[in-house]
């Protein structure tokens, strides 16, 4: 092979590398979709247009009580009864992950909201106290304000890119200079006619 191809493989290899791993892949956060037909409510979940398969839902009346549990299918979809009552809160599981409750209201034939973007710990209202605690032994939460994710939070995605382009434009430049010949100044002959 010749040195040439070598070095801009080499170069090109390095570039992917950098760029793939100073900025991990997010993946967007899980989206719920509801629709009520004839008298079931319908729902979907997907995550990056993908049917998400591993997901349990859970659904509670206006009473507080557990209506229905089950799982999705394998298109990511699944249904059950409409509840009683013009208000109920599901909630999904996914990958063993619990996500923020989510208040569903029934409006005639409609629902609201029609579709929501699953968060996990971001939902100051929806807290609601872990099997075995009291109310009083359970953590208060301050209104408005939003408590601590259940994941650890990254850079912001504009440094990351900022950085990851930095990282491959330092990394081209060293490997460039690298491949580029050296070039020596000429070695100048020592002239013996003059000698002192």
């Amino acid at each position: 092979m010749p040195k040439r191809l070598i070095q801009w493989a080499s170069l090109v290899l390095f570039a992917w590398w950098v760029g793939g791993h100073s900025t991990p892949l997010l993946a967007a956060e899980p989206v719920a979709t509801f629709a009520i037909e004839q008298a079931w409510l319908k729902f979907s979940l997907t995550q990056d247009a993908k049917p998400l398969l591993d997901a349990q839902i859970r659904v509670i009346d206006f009473n507080g009580r557990e209506f229905a549990r089950g799982e999705v299918d394998a298109s990511g979809t699944g249904e059950f009864p409409m509840p009683r009552g013009d208000q109920f809160t599901v909630e999904f599981t996914i990958a063993n992950k619990t996500a923020d409750l989510i208040p569903v209201t029934r409006v005639g034939r409609e629902l609201f909201p029609t579709q929501v973007m699953l968060t996990f710990g971001l939902a100051p209202c929806c807290h609601l106290p872990k099997r075995g605690t009291t109310p009083a032994s359970a953590p208060a939460e301050v209104s408005g304000t939003p408590s601590e994710p259940s994941s650890p939070v990254g850079l912001p995605i504009w440094f990351q890119v900022i950085g990851s382009i930095g990282f491959t434009v330092a990394g081209a430049w060293i490997l460039l200079k690298a491949m580029l010949p050296v070039q020596t100044p000429p070695i100048l002959e020592k002239d013996s006619s003059h000698v002192v």
